[in-house]
Parts: structure tokens; sequence; C-alpha cells
């Protein structure tokens, strides 16, 4: 399941009013699409983690009250579940890290989930309550779900990575143009899970690396790289990141578009389709087609594809018509 499908299955279980868990190996997004969920919605998201609470701490600390001559043991309900006066009378409750909770915690979550109430307290009208976490197959911490929790929820399994969503996404996120060009260059080593590791690559943590970035340089490059991503993707990515040495200046290109340098290793290729993209303004995208013309057409359509991710009003132009025209059969 892609994360675009997933955010449709989550808005419409969040009107039904249904609990879902959702599935996945570390890495790959689950909690970020709960965050854009709720975004989506206009609505606030409170994520809560069972692991780092004992099963007394759903049920709330007790306290005496008396009634009419009598003395009863009361409980003060938790402050991390929803209250309407606080948080907003529509929301979801998000259990993060879920399976990794004992099941002692886990059991006194099932009232909460199936039923909406915790003892005396009732979940409003208007939230939901979501799950998420990794399977016992990811070898991340994962406490065996029970029979009766489980059957509680409705299950999305197999959160998938869509490179070309995540594209989209890391564009809108100002994610490094290297690592974007590098990941359409090899598109396997966006999402590459390996249990054994401590290093290996994921969204996320291509996501942590681009905050390095800035501050790499040839004495700390390779090894920062492989310390958020392995050491066999950050072979590969320097070795892509050489080849930026290959590429033409982009004011050559602007001023000399018919007879500024054009590589020709497929990495460097690759690595200019993204410097195109991320600078293709209205102003000055004739003259990039003009250049683009001499390269291959597959290198052409992605950096157009790239372009109007970074700047759609490019779809608008009469140059965008005619190139789609011309190159209408590359497209399809």
């Amino acid at each position: 399941m892609k994360g675009s499908e997933l955010k449709t299955f989550l808005i419409n279980s969040y009107h039904a009013k249904t609990p879902v868990m959702v599935w996945g190996q570390p890495g790959v997004g689950k909690s970020q699409i709960m965050v854009q969920v709720a975004e989506s919605l206009g609505i606030p998201i409170l994520d809560q983690r069972l692991a780092q609470m004992d099963p007394v701490d759903l049920r709330g600390i007790p306290f005496i009250n008396e009634v009419e001559g009598k003395t009863y043991t009361d409980w003060a309900m938790p402050g991390f579940l929803p209250r309407v006066e606080r948080d907003g009378e529509n929301g979801i409750l998000f259990l993060d890290e879920l399976p990794s909770a004992p099941q002692a915690n886990q059991a006194a979550a099932y009232q909460l989930i199936l039923d909406r109430k915790l003892g005396d307290y009732e979940l409003p009208p208007g939230w939901v309550v979501f799950g998420a976490g990794n399977l016992a197959k990811h070898r991340a911490i994962s406490v065996r779900m029970s029979s009766a929790l489980a059957n509680r929820f409705g299950h999305f399994e197999e959160l998938e990575v869509s490179k070309d969503e995540w594209e989209t996404w890391a564009i809108g996120q100002k994610i490094d143009q290297d690592i974007i060009s590098f990941i359409n260059f090899r598109p396997a080593l966006l999402n590459d899970f390996s249990p054994d590791l401590h290093a290996f690559p994921t969204p996320r943590s291509w996501e942590m690396l681009n905050k390095h970035m800035p501050y790499l340089d040839d004495s700390t490059r390779f090894t920062t790289i492989k310390g958020f991503v392995g050491e066999g993707a950050a072979a590969e990515f320097i070795a892509f990141f050489k080849h930026k040495k290959d590429l033409p200046e982009f004011s050559d290109i602007l001023q000399n578009p018919t007879t500024a340098k054009v590589p020709t290793e497929a990495s460097a290729l690759y690595a200019l389709a993204g410097m195109l993209a991320s600078k293709a303004e209205v102003s000055n995208f004739k003259v990039l087609l003009q250049y683009m013309e001499r390269i291959q057409p597959e290198y052409q359509v992605i950096t157009i594809q790239d372009a109007l991710k970074h700047n759609p009003d490019l779809g608008d132009t009469q140059e965008f018509i005619d190139w789609s025209v011309k190159n209408n059969s590359v497209i399809l």
C-alpha cells in the first residue's frame, strides 16, 4: 500500500470513527503520514507511547471521594487523554509504536480502543484512535499483539515506499537536490531495509542525512553518509557526487544552450536533470528546453517531471505544451 492510498483509508477511517493499525518497517514514514492526515483534516493529533507507561497510568490515580457520608475510591483520569475544552472537539489519538508496549499495557487500552471509554472517561465523539508499529520480522521491539487487541483494529499492513511520492514530498521539504537526483538515479536505495545492519537507507535516514549536507566536506562526507544510510549506499552516493564536476555551469547553459557542455555518464545526466529541474522558471524555461534537446529523451522526461514538481506554473507555458506534443510517444 502506497502512502497516498493509506492517507485515503485513514481519512475514511477518521470519518467512520473506526480504530485502525498501520504496520510497516522502521523509517518508511508511518508517523509522518498520520501527521499529514491530521493536517489535511485540520484537526490536532495527540501522539502517545504506551511503552513509556505503566498499565495503571491508563486507569489514572485513585483518590478518596466522600458522598453523603460514604467514602468511595474514584480515579483521576490521566491528562494525556483528549479533552474537548483543551484539545478541541475533533482529533486523532495516535498510539505510536503500539506493538513495543508490554501486553499488560496493550490490554489496559482494550476498552479505550473499541468502546471509546476508559473507566468513567469517554473519548469525545469527534476523536478516533489510530495506532502504528513494526512487525516482529522487522526485528524492532515488537511484543506479540493479542488476538483480542488485534480484533479491535482495522489493519493496513506493509506500507510501501513510492519513489515518486517521496520525491514530491522531498521537493516540498527542500531536501538537498543531490539526494533527490541520486534517488532518481538509484531508486532502490531510497528504501533498502536491512535489519542486520545499524545504518541502512530509508526515507527517514535520508531525511536525517539531509540536515548534515550543508556541513559536509571531503574529510567528513563518506563517514557521515555511511553513518546514516550504510556503507554500500554511501559509496554509491559519493561516486555519484563526484560526477558533479562533469556538469556545465548553469550560467553557461543559459548563455549558450546550443554549445554548453553535455555530460555523457548516466549518473551525471541524473545530476544534470536535478540541477535543471530545481532552477527552471517560466522566464528561463525556453532556453533550458533548447539545451535539453541535446540530451536523450528519457532524461528530458525526468527533468520535466521534476521541474513541474518544483514549479507547477511551468505546465501552463506554451513551451511545455510544445515539448509535450513533440515528446508524446516518450511520455506515454
